[in-house]
């Protein structure tokens, strides 16, 4: 049999083997930009293709998996007695509480330690800005500032029972499953406040320690 089967006119001929009987088609690789045409061969191979690294960018078609983190603060508190309503340690900075500027997630889960087994309860409220129009110094009255209500996002309520005696003098407590949804504003920080709503009397300026966890967007 002929190595080429003419198709259709004298010009056009397909190249072609036999193998067993059976006619298979030969085919040339070939290559180029449009309008250009070149051969494949061992002297002329096709091009090594080169990956080039995508610029990092927030644009993405989805995020595979989450983006989980905790953070933790301790508030500067003035050792002594505090009364009911006094702010415990200032404006706390939850600093890169979301994973980038103006991010969103959710509030999973609060813990706080005190090493002085106090077990006072607290109200800790969380703002997705600095608030800083109103007077929220350690020991001082806490009073929300009405510029300050649009920035907050929640309020975290830890009860004297809510608290756990863990070994000599130290106590703390775990709140799970919060599941708020939390968006930090001209930053990736969030802020908090702590309000105490015991009689509780701190001996260090580190006696407190809260670790908030996020699953961030």
């Amino acid at each position: 049999m002929p190595d080429n089967t003419q198709m259709g006119s004298t010009t056009d001929v397909i190249a072609t083997d036999d193998i067993g009987g059976v006619k298979v088609a030969r085919s040339k690789v070939g290559f180029g930009v449009d309008g250009s045409y070149s051969d494949v061969s061992l002297t002329n191979p096709l091009p090594v293709l080169t990956s080039v690294a995508p610029a990092a960018s927030e644009l993405h078609l989805g995020q595979v998996g989450g983006s989980s983190d905790t953070v933790a603060v301790i508030p500067a508190i003035t050792p002594g007695a505090y009364a009911a309503g006094k702010v415990v340690g200032g404006i706390l900075t939850l600093t890169n509480a979301m994973r980038v500027s103006g991010g969103s997630g959710i509030l999973q889960s609060a813990m706080a330690i005190d090493e002085n087994d106090q077990k006072a309860p607290l109200d800790i409220f969380l703002f997705d800005r600095n608030p800083s129009n109103g007077t929220y110094a350690d020991g001082g009255n806490f009073a929300l500032h009405h510029l300050d209500r649009p920035f907050l996002l929640l309020r975290i309520a830890v009860t004297a029972a809510d608290w756990t005696t863990v070994s000599t003098g130290v106590a703390m407590t775990n709140l799970d499953a919060i599941s708020k949804v939390v968006k930090a504003s001209g930053t990736a920080n969030l802020f908090a406040v702590a309000v105490n709503r015991g009689t509780p009397t701190y001996t260090a300026t580190d006696a407190l320690m809260l670790r908030f966890g996020f699953l961030r967007d």
